[in-house]
């Protein structure tokens, strides 16, 4: 199975203390977070925060949204992952396989190592740009 989608809004950490669970419930029950209704049909509720586990220990990495996910071995060109982390299969519009998930969790280990993006791919009017991705040129990874 090639995921295709693999970035960082797709990785979560497992919560392996239920007890935030049970707290984050009981905070709910006593103090209700702000929300607002719309068009007496959709109800948007605030963000509210977990306590971190005990001793500050999650569980391991879990990756989610396999909406894009494909089964199979090779495949011919379709416009598959992020624009930032598009593998160069993508890029060139050449048939592909699993191997673009590889090229996907490098350019998410360098966003999380460097907290930028390896690529950026826009061009001018501020739209992904294959040729723009291509040709990007890096500065700065002498500091790498």
């Amino acid at each position: 199975m090639t995921h295709c989608d693999i970035k960082l809004s797709n990785l979560m950490l497992e919560i392996e203390d239920t007890s935030v669970l049970s707290a984050f419930e009981e905070d709910e029950r006593s103090h209700p977070a702000p929300r607002k209704v719309i068009d007496s049909e959709r109800t948007i509720y605030a963000s509210r925060t977990f306590r971190h586990p005990k001793g500050y220990s999650f569980g391991p990495l879990v990756l989610c949204d396999l909406g894009e996910a494909r089964i199979g071995s090779s495949f011919p060109y379709t416009d598959i992952q992020p624009d930032l982390y598009k593998a160069p299969e993508i890029l060139f519009m050449l048939d592909w396989n699993q191997n673009v998930d590889i090229w996907n969790v490098a350019c998410v280990m360098w966003d999380m190592i460097q907290a930028e993006h390896l690529f950026d791919g826009r061009d001018e009017e501020g739209y992904h740009n294959n040729r723009v991705h291509i040709a990007a040129k890096r500065t700065g990874l002498a500091s790498f």
